[in-house]
């Protein structure tokens, strides 16, 4: 059985994988891309509404989290067979 040190390991490098994908994706992405779209040309247009809709639900979901985590670590432990 591998022990709790090369499941670290393991998904230390998964994530460091995954990431350096991520990143090198979008790099490619934007040099392919770079004489046709440039976003910096393009007017800013900042949208309050659904920026406020999410913060709103995101404080919510925060709360939840937060809720679930505190009966937890409240419950009593359970017996176990």
């Amino acid at each position: 059985m591998p022990g709790p040190l090369i499941a670290t390991v393991v998904g230390a490098a998964q994530f460091l994988v995954l990431g350096t994908n991520a990143i090198s994706r979008q790099v490619v992405q934007n040099i392919e891309l770079r004489a046709y779209y440039r976003p910096a040309e393009f007017p800013l247009d900042v949208q309050w509404s659904p920026l406020v809709l999410f913060l709103v639900t995101f404080v919510a979901g925060l709360g939840v989290v937060i809720w679930m985590i505190r009966q937890i670590a409240g419950a009593p432990p359970s017996e176990t067979v």
